[in-house]
């Protein structure tokens, strides 16, 4: 049930991002808080009649007002989340203030996290933020005393539904520890009033224990690093890949910055959320194990380093 015009709480300002030809995102801030909705094709497919019939300019026009409107209704369908996590107060933490709430707005409504029940759910209030990482999206958490990598998004995120898949995939076929790819841990959930989840903030993993500036090897200048340095990051890279092919799960965005440098200076494979990269792997080849490779080879140039039979 919507709220009656006396209870609404009001938007502080409204942003949208994108347009006809790209992802849009709407964002709404509220009492210090921004929810971010990302609107998927399904919700306005290029082959619609009323766009595929209209001249371009028109057919743009058509979609800004369609939008507009869309952002006019979810600030409403919103209403229950400002309550929840948005409450009133006169001062606020500063890790708190402007974080990110992810929903995602499809035409079927169908959630890509499907089995969430299957793993640990964590309440937003046993996660304290310790340090955001290398995106506004990845922090370092403590979750009961349990330190862990807390990657942000929303229940129907395709990019975080991805990394959930890969990473619960993983969890099932029970990975030997030389498999060096961060662990499922859990999904923060916000639950109603009967306990039931109603959206998730992010996937939960292990940490790794990396140099925030030069953990990313594509940062790392590899000409002050020595060769048998640089072969054994490509060995450990390589055996870690086949083992995950084997178990049918796809790294997708293969390249040096998604590979993490421990303190011990150990390669970890990270971010299976389904991009890609140009340069890195060809868009034709994205999500498949031939990308995966190509990628592989790439990033072995990248070492400085040759295969030799």
């Amino acid at each position: 049930m919507l709220p009656s015009r006396s209870q609404v709480i009001p938007s502080a300002g409204t942003t949208i991002q994108g347009g006809i030809d790209c992802p849009t995102d709407l964002t709404f801030l509220c009492r210090h808080q921004r929810f971010v909705v990302e609107v998927l094709r399904t919700v306005f497919p290029l082959d619609s009649p009323i766009l595929k019939t209209s001249k371009e300019a028109d057919a743009d026009q058509l979609y800004d007002e369609a939008i507009g409107h869309l952002a006019d209704a979810m600030a409403m369908l919103l209403q229950a989340f400002y309550r929840k996590l948005a409450p009133v107060c006169d001062q606020i933490a500063l890790d708190q203030h402007l974080q990110r709430f992810y929903f995602t707005l499809s035409a079927n409504g169908r959630a890509l996290i499907s089995d969430a029940q299957t793993v640990p759910r964590i309440r937003p209030e046993d996660v304290m933020v310790l340090k955001e990482l290398w995106a506004d999206n990845v922090c370092k958490v403590s979750v009961r005393g349990e330190i862990m990598c807390l990657k942000k998004g929303g229940w129907l995120h395709a990019s975080l539904a991805s990394e959930y898949k890969a990473l619960k995939e993983l969890l099932d076929h029970g990975l030997p520890d030389r498999v060096r790819v961060p662990r499922l841990k859990g999904i923060v959930v916000v639950s109603g009033d009967d306990e039931e989840p109603v959206m998730a903030l992010g996937v939960l993993m292990t940490y790794i224990d990396a140099d925030p500036w030069e953990g990313p090897m594509g940062r790392v200048k590899l000409d002050s690093v020595a060769r048998e340095q640089r072969e054994r990051w490509w060995t450990q890279i390589r055996n870690t890949l086949t083992e995950l092919h084997e178990d049918g799960v796809v790294w997708g965005d293969a390249k040096p910055d998604n590979v993490l440098l421990d303190r011990d200076q150990n390669a970890w494979i990270v971010d299976f959320g389904g991009s890609w990269t140009e340069g890195w792997v060809d868009e034709d080849l994205a999500g498949t194990i031939a990308g995966d490779e190509q990628g592989l080879h790439r990033i072995l140039e990248r070492l400085q380093l040759t295969i030799t039979s």
